[in-house]
């Protein structure tokens, strides 16, 4: 699925994949009792397809750039390589640092500092995480997010901001999908060898 991008080193159409998902709601579910909650799913990503996913997404670059943004401004780094995949616990992301679920359209800025409690930000994850903590034999899981809109100028007025995340994620939705498709794709082939 798709999800705002926080470190400013992640780009538009980089894949996050997290085997953990926190409530960080700010509204409508600020006071449930869920919220501030992270669960995780102790297991190992299987890496053995991940660089056929990455082959695959070279050409997803080309699709990731034009159009004319809100501001000259909007993104921290532009989107000018193909693809990374972004794993917990590796390349100086903790372990099972989380997807964020907020109960609102958040994103990262180079202000907010979201970065410091989780890998990417979207709206549903940690539903997730919160049911199979319910069950008594829980599934192995993971997040896969692919970043549809990468860390937002915090220089901007939130209004800009907005539209600047709107934008990326209007424009480029569709190709930031097919790299989070190839990603889940590669962690269930690698989980058959």
């Amino acid at each position: 699925g798709t999800a705002g991008g926080v470190y400013s080193s992640m780009r538009l159409g980089d894949v996050v994949v997290s085997r953990a998902a926190r409530f960080h709601c700010r509204r409508d579910f600020k006071k449930a009792s869920f919220n501030g909650q992270t669960y995780r799913s102790h297991w190992t990503i299987p890496m053995a397809r991940l660089g056929d996913a990455r082959a695959m997404m070279e050409p997803i670059a080309n699709h990731l750039t034009g159009g004319r943004t809100p501001s000259m401004s909007c993104a921290v780094e532009p989107a000018s390589r193909a693809p990374k995949i972004w794993l917990d616990g590796i390349d100086g992301i903790p372990p099972f640092h989380p997807i964020l679920t907020t109960d609102f359209f958040e994103f990262g800025t180079t202000r907010n500092h979201l970065s410091r409690l989780g890998m990417a930000v979207e709206m549903d994850d940690a539903m997730l995480g919160l049911v199979c903590s319910e069950l008594t034999d829980p599934p192995r899981w993971a997040c896969v997010r692919n970043l549809s809109d990468p860390t937002i100028n915090g220089a901007l007025t939130r209004g800009t901001q907005a539209r600047c995340a709107d934008f990326y994620y209007t424009r480029f939705g569709y190709w930031t999908s097919v790299a989070s498709a190839l990603t889940a794709w590669a962690i269930v082939a690698g989980d058959q060898t």
